[in-house]
């Protein structure tokens, strides 16, 4: 567990304290993060934040305050929120994942490429693992 936590405080100190992006927290990051690809319902934000729906709902008002995201009703059904990226926030998230990626290749640059490979691939296999069996 002490591996763990010390990898993720190492990977998340890049977004906490003086290196943090317009005062976001992990969660508001995680959030921004999850909407990348597409946008996403309320539930699928609180899963993203790891946090409850009224937590969430919180969350996404601040970023909707900043200008960072929207809501909207979902077409197919009227009942359902989406919560998309604006194009500032699309911005935001463009830079969030650079940076992410710097951080991560800080963490793994001294792995030969096979190593990098096969982390790669365990890290992706727990993280569906996680994903799919531990919900």
């Amino acid at each position: 567990m002490q591996t763990w936590w010390r990898i993720n405080r190492f990977l998340a100190s890049e977004f906490e304290g003086a290196n943090a992006i317009e005062s976001l927290t992990i969660g508001q990051l995680n959030i921004l993060r999850g909407m990348r690809e597409r946008p996403l319902t309320m539930t699928e934000v609180a899963g993203v934040a790891g946090a409850t729906r009224g937590a969430a709902t919180g969350l996404v008002d601040r970023l909707v305050a900043r200008g960072l995201a929207e809501r909207h009703q979902d077409a197919k059904n009227r009942r359902t929120i989406l919560v998309k990226l604006t194009p500032k926030g699309r911005k935001l998230e463009a830079e969030v994942h650079r940076r992410a990626i710097a951080r991560s290749r800080q963490l793994t640059q001294y792995l030969d490429p096979e190593d990098a490979t096969a982390l790669n691939n365990l890290l992706l296999t727990l993280r569906q693992t996680v994903e799919t069996k531990m919900r």
